[in-house]
């Protein structure tokens, strides 16, 4: 507080002194008879005050106030498979057999930077089986029809082989785009004719999981 009062004091007595002198510089040159002379001695005043005048300015422009604004959001993470069943996915002929017909379309979405698996279990397959997929009767559960699948984009399938009841779909080492990816799930299965009369039928289960 003492400093502020002593630089105010300091710029007071300054301006004082300022205006005195101009006073004086003003007698001076309205003293002089000469016309030439006097009109000499105004333009050097009015340069000096020309002079003066932007540090003044300048002083007064260097006065700032500032303040900060913090803005965001929040990306929330996706992780979703949307499974779409397809007409006739469960009634298969399996008298006739099937081949190669899309059981449904997959939606893969996942926006993490690392990417995601995509896993299928399926409800028939025996822990200990290796590549068996089967559709098991309702009524009576040793009645087995073998079938195959194929997963991936839509002709660009690949086969799904289980192993101990589970089989790796697809492995992505980067997020999707908004829209997602889209894959097709197909099914062969071979002519049962000898297959015993029953309801056959798996339940497949597909998850997507990020890393």
């Amino acid at each position: 507080m003492t400093a502020l009062i002593e630089n105010s004091a300091r710029r007071e007595i300054s301006r004082v002194e300022t205006t005195s002198q101009l006073r004086g510089t003003l007698h001076s040159i309205f003293s002089v008879k000469t016309m030439a002379t006097r009109l000499t001695w105004i333009q050097c005043l009015l340069l000096g005050l020309a002079l003066i005048t932007p540090v003044s300015l300048a002083e007064d422009l260097q006065r700032t106030s500032s303040a900060t604004l913090v803005i965001g959001g929040v990306v929330p993470p996706v992780v979703q498979l949307t499974v779409i069943p397809q007409p006739g996915n469960n009634q298969l002929n399996l008298v006739a057999g099937e081949t190669d017909v899309t059981v449904a379309t997959v939606n893969e979405k996942c926006n993490s930077a690392k990417g995601y698996t995509v896993t299928l279990t399926s409800q028939n397959a025996d822990a200990g089986s290796d590549g068996a997929s089967l559709l098991r009767g309702i009524n009576n559960r040793n009645n087995q029809i073998a079938y195959t699948l194929k997963y991936g984009p839509a002709g660009q399938e690949q086969d799904v082989r289980l192993k101990n009841g589970a089989a790796m779909l697809a492995k992505q080492d980067n997020r999707t785009g908004e829209a997602g990816l889209n894959k097709v799930l197909k099914i062969t299965v071979p002519p049962a004719t000898g297959a015993a009369p029953d309801t056959y039928q798996d339940v497949l289960t597909l998850t997507l999981t990020s890393k």
